[in-house]
């Protein structure tokens, strides 16, 4: 047993933290690799589904995703990080379902609520993306892009008319 767990993390040293260009397929491999020495790590299927995703090979990368949260189903983390990949595909409705669980098992991370309202977006749901992006701002003040991003919204709901009179 030890000897798996000293073998996982070289393995795992072994891994870059970003993705050198064109190296994607190499960093695939060694995840691979520590998933046979330990198949029952969640983090490490959604770790291979990030870089498939990356390569935008969705169909290996949603398997990974259902594989994690089949190992670990109340893990918020990677519900979001499937919810961002259904959004990269452009699958709003799939992408919104994650959210939403993302945000049941962990209602008070702003950055969920901010993807949400970016969902909501896409789906032409500007005042529930709104009320996400409040949601986000009252658990983080400082958030300035969910700010920004509902300064936006407000602005595209006021319609300004064209003057009657040339001033």
């Amino acid at each position: 047993m030890e000897e798996k767990k000293n073998e996982k993390n070289r393995l795992l040293k072994l891994i870059p933290d970003t993705i050198p260009r064109g190296d994607a397929y190499s960093v695939i491999s060694k995840l691979s690799e520590v998933i046979e020495i330990d198949p029952n790590d969640p983090t490490l299927y959604a770790s291979r589904a990030n870089v498939y995703i990356h390569v935008n090979d969705f169909d290996m990368g949603f398997a990974d995703y259902e594989k994690a949260i089949e190992l670990d189903p109340t893990n918020d983390q990677i519900h979001c990080k499937r919810g961002l990949a259904y959004f990269k595909k452009a699958s709003y409705e799939s992408a919104l379902k994650d959210l939403n669980s993302a945000i049941k098992l962990n209602n008070d991370n702003p950055i969920y609520h901010f993807f949400r309202a970016e969902i909501n977006i896409k789906l032409e749901n500007t005042l529930t993306a709104i009320k996400d992006l409040n949601n986000a701002i009252d658990l983080d003040p400082e958030f300035a892009d969910a700010h920004l991003k509902k300064a936006i919204l407000c602005l595209s709901l006021i319609h300004i008319s064209e003057p009657t009179r040339p001033y």
